[in-house]
């Protein structure tokens, strides 16, 4: 497919060329700067979404910010927002974050990250979602909360309804961020993010 764009690319841009050679002085000037301002406008979308461009959603599709709603997997997160989290940490005071994470990302398994893979019936070993976070803050990724990938199969989609359940405390680029700590797993409250 990428090649197909790339010729895409090369074709639009030959056609505005040959549209500009015809149109009068009056016109052409039109045609430039409405030009300009579409190249201007990817560059600002551009800005606004850095560093997390992976992440980027057309305005029409809702925008960056809600993009994973209608997007997932490598089509919006791939596993690239640890270092957005890591910072969103240090500027919360929050150490450690267990981090349910979509990615093979080796810092998602070293401090101020604890990995939570709550998707693997290996690791949740009969402990429910609530207890599992007990009196932690976790981050769980926007393509294993809404991607495809954590409902497919248990515990994956009791994990999934479990965080749905509870409003998030705060996000980033790729995470949603959870705050049980304090809370006995029977009295946390419940509403949709």
């Amino acid at each position: 497919m990428l090649p197909l764009l790339a010729c895409l690319a090369v074709g639009v841009a030959a056609a505005f060329v040959d549209m500009n050679r015809s149109l009068g002085d009056r016109w052409r000037s039109v045609w430039t700067v409405l030009i300009g301002t579409s190249l201007l406008g990817n560059a600002v979308a551009a800005v606004r979404v850095w560093p997390e461009a992976l992440c980027y959603t057309n305005a029409v599709w809702g925008g960056t910010r809600t993009g994973y709603r209608l997007l997932s997997d490598s089509n919006y997160d791939w596993g690239q927002g640890l270092l957005e989290l890591e910072q969103w940490g240090r500027a919360h005071g929050v150490e450690p974050i267990d981090v349910w994470y979509f990615g093979v990302d080796p810092r998602a398994q070293a401090p101020p990250f604890r990995l939570l893979p709550m998707h693997t019936s290996e690791w949740v070993g009969g402990r429910s979602p609530a207890l599992a976070t007990n009196d932690k803050v976790v981050a769980v990724s926007t393509t294993l909360l809404f991607g495809a990938y954590a409902k497919a199969a248990e515990p994956g989609r009791d994990a999934v309804a479990f965080f749905l359940a509870h409003e998030p405390m705060d996000r980033t680029s790729t995470f949603f961020i959870y705050d049980f700590r304090g809370e006995a797993p029977d009295l946390r409250r419940s509403s949709s993010p």
